[in-house]
């Protein structure tokens, strides 16, 4: 069940968390505070709840158990940017916004912070798969969200793409302070952007690292052997 507010600084507050499908737990007593301004990364191996936390975070999924205290529609960027092909990346980003002159200067404020402020009137279909990104973040924080949900955004993207978006990102929370939980699978990701990072396994947190420039270089081979990889053998 979804509250109407956090507690003061926080984004979102998780209390004992479950979720079943059918009769197999998903997520079973899990707690998590975000902070506002605070960027918290989820890794895990695949099947471990990593998404179905995300989704009962969105309000996508129902809950069986426990409660979140935070928005009731926090923003989200999932691995697609999913644009609808019939508007223009102007009246994309204001999906969502009441209809209005402020809502277009919002639009056209939040393209020009991603880059794309001389494309107001432009299709999705002559978009890169970075620019189509772009786009997608723009939309999600032109709401001046409480709460960001980041669904792997940058998976589908090149390696030199990757890079140029996840400065973008972190720049972008730096400026509007949004909590965020960036769900990757990337280590080296959820260390360049992440003020901590979380384990998850078997529908629970269970580890957590606190990300500093000293405890970087050390963090990543720790992490690596949580999730079950070599840190030799991640490097080649």
């Amino acid at each position: 069940m979804n509250a109407p507010s956090t507690p003061s600084g926080a984004a979102v507050v998780v209390r004992n968390l479950r979720r079943l499908y059918g009769k197999r737990v998903v997520i079973d007593s899990l707690n998590l505070r975000i902070e506002r301004g605070e960027f918290v990364a989820l890794l895990g191996e695949s099947g471990c709840g990593k998404t179905t936390l995300l989704r009962a975070l969105s309000g996508l999924d129902p809950v069986d158990g426990g409660s979140i205290d935070g928005p009731r529609l926090p923003a989200i960027v999932f691995q697609e940017p999913r644009l609808l092909p019939w508007e223009t990346l102007e009246q994309n980003v204001a999906l969502g916004l009441a209809p209005g002159p402020q809502s277009r200067a919002a639009a056209q404020a939040a393209l020009a912070e991603v880059g794309l402020g001389e494309r107001l009137e432009d299709w999705p279909r002559n978009l890169s798969g970075g620019q189509a990104q772009r786009v997608a973040l723009a939309r999600a924080l032109v709401q001046e969200p409480q709460l960001l949900l980041l669904d792997e955004p940058f998976a589908a993207l090149d390696a030199l793409t990757r890079i140029r978006m996840q400065r973008l990102v972190k720049h972008l929370i730096e400026r509007h302070q949004p909590g965020v939980l960036l769900v990757t699978h990337d280590v080296d990701e959820a260390i360049a952007l992440a003020d901590r990072a979380l384990i998850m396994r078997d529908g629970a947190i269970a580890a957590e690292y606190r990300v500093t420039e000293q405890t970087r270089a050390a963090l990543r081979d720790t992490l690596l052997a949580q999730l079950g990889v070599d840190a030799d053998t991640a490097a080649h």
